[in-house]
């Protein structure tokens, strides 16, 4: 996989789309690179996809990750740039099957009370 086109660069004040109080089912969403149609998320889905992310990709694919995206770091951990935990999945749009790398810090903001936040999303040409 290769990197392409970044539609959305990560950032410490990036704003939350999840702050653990809602009783619905969370989605997020983003604008499609090619298409420009909106892309709809389940986000309890995606973290189960993602949770794994550094497993889930090649060595190849996560040194083009890790060289595009300068995550921050704490001693030999990877922290997403909001402080939490770095989430990346590709995911596809059902409209005109662009590709996107998708990036979502998630943390724990007090006992029991998580945050969410759509860090990062970039074309993935593979």
């Amino acid at each position: 996989m290769k990197i392409g086109q970044t539609y959305k660069e990560p950032s410490v004040d990036t704003q939350k789309f999840f702050d653990g109080m809602e009783n619905e089912n969370p989605i997020f969403s983003f604008i499609c690179g090619a298409c420009q149609r909106r892309i709809r998320l389940d986000f309890w889905k995606f973290l189960d996809e993602a949770s794994n992310w550094e497993n889930n990709f090649c060595d190849s694919d996560l040194l083009e990750i890790k060289s595009k995206i300068s995550f921050p770091q704490v001693s030999e951990f990877i922290k997403s740039h909001e402080g939490g935990q770095p989430y990346l999945a590709i995911t596809v749009c059902e409209y005109c099957a662009h590709k996107h790398l998708v990036y979502v810090g998630f943390y724990e903001f007090q006992p029991a009370r998580y945050f969410g936040t759509l860090q990062g999303v970039y074309e993935a040409i593979t």
